[in-house]
């Protein structure tokens, strides 16, 4: 068969707009979701209490779409979010298509120096709460394999204090799996909520 010649299984899809239709409601709903997730964490009492950098609220929830991470679609929603320059403090929720949802809280620069002790100090309580800790060199990987992401409570207190202290960036994760959609808002307030009260109480 020629280059681009369709399988049996490729020209059935080719001929049915359905799954098209099917996509555009589902990525309507996640949107639907996550506006109805920022107004959740909008209203939450710990985000008027919280010291967030200059600027962070105000910039209100980004909503984002892409294609191809990894070569599936993708929605994501930032908030509270604060990009500035290397310093980064941000609460990212993601929808990614046929894979999870994650929760993640992601720190760099002045702000993830700002935390480093609070971060320390909330080992026991991330692990307890089925946190996983980033150890990819790049802060801009999502998925869960383990050149990726690691269960806090795996690591060896060295390895630890080094992913806390001796790298520009942290984050933190949790994912949930699609077929149980309706854990994805109360889950995410409640990882929300408790990440910002360790580094609020450990402060």
């Amino acid at each position: 068969m020629e280059q681009f010649g369709l399988t049996p299984q490729e020209r059935n899809i080719v001929t049915n707009a359905d799954w098209i239709f099917q996509k555009l409601v589902i990525t309507d709903k996640v949107y639907t979701m996550f506006g109805a997730l920022h107004e959740r964490l909008a209203a939450h009492p710990c985000t008027a209490s919280f010291p967030f950098p200059e600027g962070c609220l105000q910039r209100g929830a980004k909503i984002s779409k892409g294609e191809r991470y990894r070569d599936l679609p993708y929605v994501i929603l930032d908030y509270p979010r604060s990009f500035a320059g290397h310093s980064i403090f941000a609460f990212r929720t993601m929808f990614w298509w046929g894979r999870f949802f994650s929760c993640t809280l992601h720190l760099a620069g002045d702000e993830k120096i700002k935390y480093e002790k609070s971060l320390l100090a909330a080992r026991e309580l991330l692990a307890a709460n089925g946190f996983f800790i980033c150890v990819n060199e790049s802060p801009w990987e999502h998925h869960f394999e383990e050149d990726n992401y690691r269960p806090v409570g795996e690591l060896p207190l060295q390895v630890w204090e080094n992913n806390i202290l001796g790298r520009p960036f942290v984050k933190f994760a949790k994912r949930y799996e699609l077929d149980l959609w309706e854990n994805l808002l109360p889950g995410a307030e409640n990882d929300y909520t408790t990440l910002l009260g360790l580094l609020d109480e450990w402060s």
